[in-house]
């Protein structure tokens, strides 16, 4: 088994180019349907049937958000086993994603939007270069930590463009 694990692992880093951080979690998922099947007797973790009760015992103890991002992580191990011709089918094809429950955002009015970008003033240089950063957070809609991540280099001020890498150290 730790073989396959191993390969998965750096199937997802390589192949696939996931972040650590989810390369982790997919292996966790992967553990924790090794994990039910050892404890609950379980032979064969292949098994439609099998992966039914362990779904099952998901919902108990995780959100529906987790419990479909578990199963996607491990049709994707499914996907990989039968790449590598370890199995002819993905015994997760039959087992739906639970349904999740969709919450409408919350967003600032106009008034809130101008008072949060006045908020640094203009003092001094730091000031400015947080009144920079909030300006470039709203006209962008870019996440903090790839604000954070910025260098002067990543900034075209001719164009006005900023390259913004992102999760997945995808550029965009």
């Amino acid at each position: 088994m730790s073989l396959i694990v191993d390969a998965f692992h750096d199937w997802l880093r390589v192949e696939r180019g996931y972040s650590p951080r989810t390369v982790d979690s997919y292996l966790s998922d992967v553990k924790e349907l090794y994990l039910f099947c050892q404890q609950n007797e379980e032979i064969d973790p292949m098994r439609t049937e099998t992966l039914r009760r362990f779904v099952g015992s998901l919902h108990g103890k995780n959100s529906s958000a987790s419990v479909a991002r578990k199963l996607s992580a491990l049709r994707t191990f499914f996907r990989f086993l039968q790449m590598q011709g370890k199995i002819d089918k993905n015994p997760l094809q039959g087992i739906a994603n639970p349904r999740l429950v969709r919450y409408i955002p919350s967003f600032l009015t106009v008034d809130e939007v101008f008072c949060l970008l006045d908020a640094p003033g203009n003092a001094d240089k730091l000031a400015l270069r947080d009144k920079a950063i909030m300006e470039v957070l709203y006209a962008t809609g870019m996440r903090v930590s790839e604000v954070v991540s910025c260098n002067t280099g990543d900034l075209d001020f001719d164009s006005g463009m900023v390259k913004v890498t992102g999760k997945g150290n995808k550029e965009r």
